[in-house]
């Protein structure tokens, strides 16, 4: 590794942050991770807490010199994420941004509050110079960096072309936040559901009782010809009144969406696909992340850097999101926090599950008010973690008084 090519402060790279200086071992991590750019297309990176990854990611972007989409899992991550790179685009679905067609009193008083996505269902707005989704998307175009959720990442990379431009969001770097849980977003965004109420009033044949995913793609072929005809039907009702009312309009939206479904369905690989179903739905996910990966994601990108505290085992990791070993590095990155500073203490108490009584309730949180009140302790912020609300309600009981 070229020793020192990361300038000595964060401004030298346009990074502006409070004190103008890197983090403990993060300078180090930047040069670890472009050097290892240069022979591979992969990058994961087990950053721990502390670490600065969102500064990381950032500045790995600036010396490459290249356009890159930060994701993380959440809207609520993504704004925190824009606190820290304020120069980023921040890009949601077209939910998330009110339409700009507020003199149009008819559209008011059918939608009630309009957003982007009530505007495309119904037709496109007219005047896109208002339409604040499409300025996102042209801020998008022109700026370096972008940060998305990867619920909205694997959908909107799906499509070569973006109001009549190239995908914007299809750049040369990739910055996975939270990578131990890219899997689990790869196959919740890949699932395909199907309820059959609307498959019902579409006039669908009846859904075949199997597990078997050939079945359902079988079944979703013979279904083409009613739903499109059910599709064509609603959009002719919708355009043949002036009324405009939301009935026909909501039809016509569940009539586009189940004839997509259909479709996408139908070209389906069947292999590694699981089917889940009961009286209302049916669910086909894929069983594994890595027979769908490189197509929904990684194919996209030129450079992919995979950043976590939680990482894992590198190997596991890159088997199950299709990494090839040979284009990939892993770089351990050590915590900088003094082994002392972050000590874990073992206390078992009781076993929690659900025949748990509620006197050993109050034994765990005898030892959590125990922990509470320790000299070093007693004046400082804490907070519990448990696995689930039940196990939140059970404690609180005996916890209310402080």
């Amino acid at each position: 590794m070229i020793e020192q090519f990361c300038p000595d402060r964060p401004s030298g790279l346009g990074i502006t942050i409070p004190g103008d200086e890197w983090w403990p071992g993060q300078r180090e991590t930047i040069e670890e991770i472009v050097s290892a750019f240069w022979t591979n297309k992969y990058v994961l990176a087990n950053c721990p807490t502390g670490s600065g990854k969102t500064i990381i990611g950032t500045a790995v972007q600036r010396l490459l010199g290249k356009t890159a989409l930060y994701l993380c899992h959440t809207i609520q991550l993504q704004r925190q994420c824009q606190e820290t790179m304020p120069w980023a685009v921040l890009a949601m679905g077209r939910g998330n941004y009110p339409c700009g067609r507020k003199d149009d009193d008819a559209l008011v008083k059918l939608f009630g509050k309009m957003t982007a996505q009530d505007c495309e269902d119904y037709g496109g707005c007219p005047r896109k110079s208002e339409c604040e989704y499409g300025r996102m998307l042209l801020s998008a175009a022109y700026s370096p960096q972008v940060i998305m959720n990867y619920a909205y990442a694997l959908r909107i990379l799906r499509a070569g072309y973006i109001a009549g431009q190239p995908n914007p969001f299809r750049r040369s770097l990739l910055i996975a936040d939270e990578g131990h849980l890219v899997e689990d977003a790869i196959v919740g965004a890949t699932a395909i559901s199907l309820w059959k109420r609307p498959c019902k009033e579409a006039g669908l044949p009846e859904w075949p009782k199997s597990i078997n995913p050939y079945e359902w793609i079988a079944w979703a072929t013979d279904s083409v010809p009613a739903v499109k005809e059910w599709r064509d039907a609603a959009t002719k009702n919708l355009m043949a009144t002036d009324d405009n009312e939301a009935k026909l309009l909501d039809a016509e939206r569940k009539a586009k969406r189940l004839h997509d479904t259909i479709l996408e369905l139908r070209r389906l690989d069947p292999t590694d696909w699981a089917v889940s179903y009961n009286d209302k739905e049916v669910k086909l996910r894929p069983l594994w992340a890595w027979s769908v990966a490189d197509d929904r994601l990684w194919r996209h990108f030129d450079r992919v850097l995979i950043m976590s505290a939680t990482l894992g085992d590198p190997h596991t990791l890159m088997a199950k999101l299709a990494i090839p070993p040979d284009q990939a590095m892993y770089i351990d990155v050590p915590s900088t926090f003094p082994l002392e500073n972050r000590p874990v203490f073992y206390y078992p108490t009781v076993k929690v599950n659900r025949s748990t009584e509620p006197e050993e309730w109050e034994s765990i949180a005898k030892v959590l008010l125990h922990i509470a009140d320790m000299p070093r302790l007693r004046d400082q912020k804490a907070i519990i973690h448990t696995t689930s609300y039940k196990v939140v309600h059970a404690l609180i009981p005996y916890l209310h008084h402080d």
